[in-house]
């Protein structure tokens, strides 16, 4: 059975072969430098000597989270003023930045591979300021204001895909290979706390701000405070990080052993064409898809739309449904912590694939209106469990880098990055007129992650024991996987 998944690029030999095991796949930065180093200092020292370095990441991220999160937070003053009232097509239009997302993601991951990290990072950075910014000066006139609004919001999706898929390619290459789950903390939990901070910020706003307040030009004001901030930490990214463009474009492929004897190169040109990439890692590119689909999934039904949901199917208040927003997530920043210190002892693929089967289980039960009760032991239980759900997604995201060589990555993880943003984005528009079917696609969603990662388990340990038409999934860390 296992012909059945062989990849064209193992037949031909374009790519690396594995004639020596599957170490000779793993990329070339595994086997140098400190950074395979376990004597330089233990876990956890790594992991804060790394958090250092990638200081202006994890507050770039934290900015983009608050950017991102703003609108479902004010969205019936965005409603109100800019859409005549109108809640469905404001909903759409949040929506719409998932949809962009996906170019964002596709064109990025290009650039990523054909311009460097850094270039594709700081102009998808700069992408986003301006969305948020556009979004928040957006000018109350019939027809001007929601063509703008639609227009800087599916701006700001394009750079958040993009910023988001190049992000963790770049954070897993510069780790590591002890905290390759962990290196994706300054992703993760900044914005986790972001979401924190928009649920805790906006409360106040309610309360301290009259309604006509509100309306006028109080919806405006995360936009533009975090849009003005936003370039700081892009700024210290541009000054510390360096250029990996001569990495990418001179390369000096390694050669050793049989393959030096043989004269086969280790490593992918980046110069192949998207077509080409696709042809050669068409496998990698659905698997990845799958597994991811639970991330991408409750990237759509997570937060924003269960505060959503509680109010319209569970009669909850504004208020009591952005409190278990902010419970669930305070919930949500140490269960994430957790969850990849698993996946740095256990293996990734491991941890993800246990991750999926809890979402798998937990879904349904989720989105039933009955199982949701005024007792306030119910309440918290449920609050926690939707926070262990969003965190357990986590490694499902991670754990996609892993799938593609470096020369590849951006490009292949782009594209599997797109195609899942596609569905997961698609999610609130199917599930929105029916209280269950939200917990039915996200079950769905899971059980793909869990297929995914299940075989993804079994095609590398079979890879790594020689057999044939078997591919590698694990690229960046062999063991533990």
């Amino acid at each position: 059975m296992g012909a059945l998944f062989v990849c064209p690029c193992l037949q031909r030999g374009v790519f690396s072969v594995n004639k020596q095991g599957p170490k000779d796949n793993e990329d070339t930065a595994n086997n140098q430098g400190p950074k395979d180093n376990e004597d330089a200092g233990s876990y956890w020292s790594t992991l804060g000597q790394y958090m250092v370095e990638q200081r202006s990441v994890g507050f770039s991220f934290f900015l983009d989270g608050c950017e991102w999160y703003v609108y479902p937070f004010v969205h019936p003053q965005i409603a109100a003023a800019v859409f005549n009232g109108n809640p469905q097509l404001t909903w759409l239009v949040w929506g719409s930045a998932f949809m962009t997302s996906i170019l964002g993601s596709m064109v990025f991951g290009i650039l990523a591979d054909s311009l460097g990290r850094k270039a594709s990072f700081l102009t998808a950075s700069a992408v986003i300021i301006a969305g948020t910014l556009g979004q928040g000066l957006c000018p109350i006139i019939p027809v001007i204001g929601p063509v703008w609004m639609i227009s800087f919001r599916c701006l700001q999706g394009v750079g958040y895909g993009g910023k988001f898929s190049v992000g963790q390619v770049h954070l897993a290459e510069k780790a590591p290979r002890s905290i390759l789950a962990m290196s994706r903390l300054p992703i993760l939990l900044p914005s986790a706390c972001a979401m924190f901070l928009m649920s805790s910020m906006v409360m106040p706003m309610y309360h301290w701000l009259s309604p006509a307040q509100m309306l006028s030009w109080g919806w405006r004001v995360p936009f533009l405070v975090t849009s003005v901030l936003g370039p700081l930490p892009v700024l210290l990214f541009w000054v510390e990080m360096d250029s990996d463009v001569p990495e990418i474009e001179d390369q000096q492929w390694e050669q050793s052993g049989t393959q030096a004897q043989e004269g086969l190169k280790v490593g992918v040109p980046a110069t192949l064409s998207l077509m080409e990439v696709m042809q050669e890692y068409w496998l990698h590119i659905a698997v990845c898809t799958s597994g991811m689909l639970m991330y991408n999934t409750y990237e759509g039904i997570g937060a924003p739309f269960m505060k959503a949901w509680l109010s319209r199917w569970c009669d909850f208040s504004h208020t009591k449904a952005t409190l278990f927003i902010t419970v669930s997530t305070v919930m949500l920043i140490p269960s994430t912590c957790g969850f990849l210190v698993l996946a740095d002892t256990y293996g990734v693929c491991k941890i993800g694939l246990a991750g999926a089967v809890y979402g798998s289980c937990f879904s349904i039960p989720l989105f039933m209106p009955l199982f949701w009760h005024n007792d306030a032991v119910v309440w918290f239980v449920n609050s926690a469990l939707f926070g262990l759900l969003l965190a357990a997604r986590s490694t499902c995201v991670i754990w996609g880098v892993e799938l593609f060589p470096r020369e590849v990555r951006g490009r292949c993880y782009g594209i599997s990055a797109t195609i899942g943003m596609l569905l997961g984005s698609s999610a609130p528009v199917f599930c929105s007129e029916h209280s269950m079917l939200a917990g039915f696609y996200g079950a769905v969603a899971c059980m793909m992650s869990a297929c995914a990662m299940a075989f993804a388990l079994v095609s590398n340990h079979h890879h790594n024991a020689g057999k044939p038409g078997w591919i590698q999934t694990a690229y960046l860390r062999n063991e533990p996987y």
